[in-house]
């Protein structure tokens, strides 16, 4: 499951094991989330849709180098050449 479908954590403290109310909370939200989106998308014009398309893939490539610096930052350092 990617991110954005991850669940916050129940009462536990341990992600990904919401108790039952919580669980049911967070499923109506997130279904009355998704209805509003869809909703919201339908009535967007062509061009409204191509620029919406076109800033998506522009954040999704500022989060992959984002991502790609933090995982560089906390890799281990390579055999030092001294």
């Amino acid at each position: 499951m990617g991110q954005a479908g991850r669940r916050p954590a129940g009462r536990t403290g341990r992600p990904g094991e919401p108790d039952p109310v919580g669980e049911d909370a967070y499923d109506r939200l997130r279904a009355e989330y998704r209805a509003l989106l869809h909703e919201e998308m339908a009535g967007l014009e062509d061009e409204e849709l191509r620029t919406l398309a076109s800033a998506v893939q522009i954040l999704d490539r500022l989060i992959d180098r984002i991502m790609d610096a933090e995982a560089a930052a906390v890799a281990p350092a390579g055999p030092s050449s001294a």
